[in-house]
């Protein structure tokens, strides 16, 4: 054939890409802490929602108080608190702020950072072990990163039908403001969530690709972090294990069986036995038992039009049937923890949501949404509409994105001036006792900034903490305290009527910084050098 007749292989794809790609599909979730920055300024922390300091906090209890790597519970006061909570990711955590010395939001920026582009890179070779590598790669890619439901457009027909304002209250299906993360990308605004992603997707990457090693390696990491994510990975393996038992092609070997089985009974052994053997962390249990799920129109819009593309997909190809086994076992056991308040005591079930349905159906939906892109584009009309599905697909992200930025000093925490000072002198004061706090916002972000033990710390970590909310505002209101002071060796003090009650209960002060005050039983000393 004459040379100028013949077409050139197509070159190889750049090494660079999926770097550059993985980097680029992060930016959209960077912008979640930017805008925090942005918009608080000084006082910014880098704390951007409720639990973050709750991480920290455990972070600076492995350094007072715990033990070989375990820690107690930060926010139970009891000095006798049991050393029995491990995690590998809060271990970095505590080396990052603690012999490093880097402050606490920015040592979780540096980890959502990392795990979150990690879990980038992981989808980009998801999807191209999926669908190979070619030209619709990129927006393939780019689909599954940015992607959701159509929870907002849900919400903007709601709000037209009942003649309100288009946007009003967008977020409104989205469950927890959107915090919730029902789509894969978004999680990559929450440090820990990030790192959890990485860990699931280099687990499914494994087994797709039949590299056990990694596989065993990521289902040990993540079954040694969080409950909620060790048992969903723990549960879609062992469901896929009991799938794949008679398909002698997909089995694995068995030795992976036998690793499943040895992390799910020390997981099992840890969670079930070990922890509540503890009376402390069996009362805990209690305020976990939460009925937390979505109600079947949220579960409609956040998941449908990826079930749609996944089942036209699944329809159109047995051999894509064969190929997807393992994500429809995934999308299957993630609905049903996600689901199991129908038949157990539910134990938050909405935790089970986070992304883990949404993504395997939208991976398997990905050759007919790919059937959108290879269309010719014969006609301005084509181009539209082609445009807006692609607009539907990210609305939800978008929606979260832009409604988030007008609230952040809402969801997460700022400190000023005189508030980081107070901090950083009972931190170089040595301070280690219990510490009531007028404000309960600085309650609890006292367990992260320094080493006293909060009376009043998290929601749900905190021993009988409705009660002590409860006193902590009747005192404030002129009412007898009862109890409230017994247990605190010190108090915080934010205005000057809680100081003046505070100083005729016979406390005497200790610390000052602009409006706030540090106050001290008489009998309590600042500890020995």
């Amino acid at each position: 054939m004459p040379r100028d007749l013949q077409f050139d292989e197509p070159p190889p794809p750049s090494r660079l890409r999926p770097i550059v790609a993985a980097t680029i599909a992060c930016l959209p979730f960077l912008l979640f802490p930017a805008i925090h920055y942005r918009i608080c300024g000084d006082e910014a922390t880098g704390l951007t929602t409720y639990d973050m300091p709750y991480y920290t906090a455990n972070a600076r209890a492995v350094l007072d108080r715990g033990s070989l790597g375990t820690y107690p519970n930060p926010f139970d006061a009891d000095p006798a608190a049991p050393s029995i909570y491990f995690h590998w990711l809060i271990g970095l955590l505590a080396i990052l702020t603690g012999p490093l010395g880097i402050d606490p939001g920015l040592a979780l920026l540096a980890i959502g950072i990392a795990g979150g582009w990690w879990a980038a890179r992981l989808m980009y070779s998801l999807v191209v072990e999926l669908r190979g590598d070619d030209a619709f790669t990129l927006p393939l890619y780019f689909s599954t990163m940015w992607g959701g439901g159509l929870l907002a457009l849900g919400r903007i027909v709601a709000n037209l039908a009942s003649e309100r304002a288009w946007n009003d209250s967008l977020l409104a299906f989205d469950p927890g403001q959107g915090l919730w993360c029902l789509n894969f990308g978004r999680n990559l605004i929450l440090p820990m969530e990030a790192v959890y992603h990485a860990l699931m997707i280099g687990l499914w990457l494994a087994i797709l690709r039949r590299r056990w090693r990694s596989a065993a390696t990521c289902l040990a990491l993540l079954a040694s972090t969080h409950p909620f994510s060790g048992a969903q990975a723990l549960a879609i393996v062992g469901a896929w294990l009991g799938v794949s038992w008679r398909n002698r092609e997909q089995r694995p070997p068995m030795s992976f069986y036998a690793i499943w089985l040895g992390v799910a009974i020390a997981f099992a052994a840890y969670y079930f036995l070990y922890l509540p053997s503890y009376p402390q962390h069996a009362a805990l249990q209690q305020t976990w038992t939460l009925e937390w799920t979505l109600n079947g129109l949220q579960m409609a819009l956040a998941w449908g039009p990826a079930a749609v593309l996944a089942v036209l997909s699944l329809l159109s190809s047995t051999a894509w049937q064969r190929r997807c086994r393992f994500l429809m076992t995934a999308a299957v056991v993630s609905f049903l923890l996600a689901n199991h308040h129908w038949f157990m005591t539910p134990r938050q079930p909405i935790h089970f949501s986070r992304g883990y349905i949404w993504t395997p159906l939208w991976l398997m939906g990905l050759p007919a949404f790919s059937v959108l892109l290879r269309r010719p584009l014969a006609n301005p009309l084509q181009m539209l509409g082609v445009a807006l599905v692609l607009g539907l697909t990210v609305l939800d992200n978008a929606a979260f994105l832009a409604v988030s930025s007008q609230r952040m000093r809402d969801l997460g925490f700022a400190l000023s001036t005189d508030e980081r000072r107070m901090f950083e002198s009972m931190r170089q004061s040595g301070l280690t006792q219990v510490l009531l706090a007028d404000d309960p916002r600085l309650g609890y972000l006292a367990a992260a900034y320094t080493s006293v033990r909060p009376y009043l710390g998290h929601k749900y970590n905190t021993p009988s903490y409705d009660r002590r909310l409860e006193s902590l505002q009747q005192w404030m209101n002129d009412e007898e305290p009862g109890d409230l002071l017994i247990g605190c060796d010190l108090f915080l003090s934010t205005t000057p009527e809680s100081a003046a009650r505070i100083e005729a209960s016979g406390w005497e002060p200790m610390l000052e910084h602009g409006g706030l005050s540090l106050w001290r039983k008489v009998a309590f000393r600042v500890p020995a050098e």
